[in-house]
């Protein structure tokens, strides 16, 4: 049967088959009643402490999720063929803690390092190269050290969304944006940048100081962030930019985990996640509206240290 079609309760009684970035995969037994993660912490032997630095996503393909697995969650994704474990962490203090501590959580780590830079996410320069490829001898790896370097490459925690088309033209911060482009969108402490996907050049950037809000179609298919616009002279005026991916919801957790931690970060121990708008949490169209608690026109802030 098609995973679309097989409910979470179907598959507990069935074998799970994970897979990890490097390809490989582990048979879970799933007869038990905890949760899916937990199921697949405990073949692998991650230790307990670990487990929240780590998901369940499900999509077709091990380098677009489409969705994470939560505990609640009744039916897998339609169209998903694979589930893969990731990891879900965004602070690299806590990062380096974890791989020093958990031999099991250090490898998962180093997989997705080694992923990050052979698909070209990661970009090292040539002696920044060579020194990764030393920690890869197969006669004496060294997945510390490869992480550790990984670590001090531009936009290490950077979560990529592929191939969204721009469903109608806009005014980004920078230039206009032709409806039917096709970006990745990248997601980094300091902001949202989208990139062409053919050229690879720059078409927007957005601090998350200067976002406003996102919204997104009841389906999941339809996703949608508004940046203002500041003149020179201090006045601010909002576009919408308007994307169309498979990656909504996926999206929606990144954006989620993200922004607490660097209000987190702003405001102290004291944070707050994004609220739905109290008073149109569902507009006209079936569009959910959130607003951003990190936005602040006219500021700027950078995050890029974290």
């Amino acid at each position: 049967r098609a995973l679309s079609n097989v409910t979470i309760a179907e598959v507990r009684r069935l074998m799970l088959r994970v897979y990890t970035l490097n390809g490989s995969f582990i048979d879970v037994p799933t007869g038990s009643p905890e949760p899916l993660m937990e199921s697949v912490a405990n073949t692998i032997g991650l230790k307990g402490s670990s487990r929240k630095y780590f998901t369940l996503v499900q999509g077709k393909s091990l380098d677009k999720p489409q969705s994470m697995i939560t505990e609640d969650q009744k039916q897998l994704v339609a169209g998903s063929e694979v589930i893969c474990v990731r990891k879900w962490c965004f602070d690299i203090a806590e990062e380096t803690k974890l791989i020093s501590t958990d031999d099991i959580a250090m490898n998962l780590v180093f997989q997705e390092a080694v992923f990050d830079v052979e698909s070209g996410r990661l970009q090292p320069n040539d002696e920044q190269q060579a020194e990764l490829d030393v920690c890869c001898d197969p006669n004496f790896p060294v997945e510390k050290q490869y992480i550790l370097l990984c670590q001090k490459l531009p936009e290490y925690n950077r979560i990529d969304i592929n191939n969204c088309e721009v469903i109608h033209q806009t005014k980004g911060r920078s230039q206009e944006i032709a409806a039917g482009t096709n970006v990745n969108m990248n997601i980094t402490t300091r902001g949202i940048r989208l990139v062409d996907s053919n050229d690879r050049k720059t078409v927007d950037f957005t601090a998350w100081q200067h976002i406003r809000g996102w919204r997104f179609s009841e389906d999941k298919s339809l996703f949608s962030y508004e940046i203002a616009l500041i003149s020179p002279q201090g006045d601010h005026t909002f576009s919408s930019i308007a994307l169309r991916t498979v990656q909504v919801s996926y999206l929606l957790s990144v954006l989620t985990v993200l922004v607490k931690r660097l209000k987190k970060l702003q405001d102290g121990p004291q944070s707050f996640l994004p609220h739905p708008v109290a008073s149109q949490e569902k507009e006209k169209g079936g569009l959910k509206s959130f607003m951003n608690s990190l936005f602040s026109a006219g500021k700027s802030g950078d995050f890029s240290a974290i």
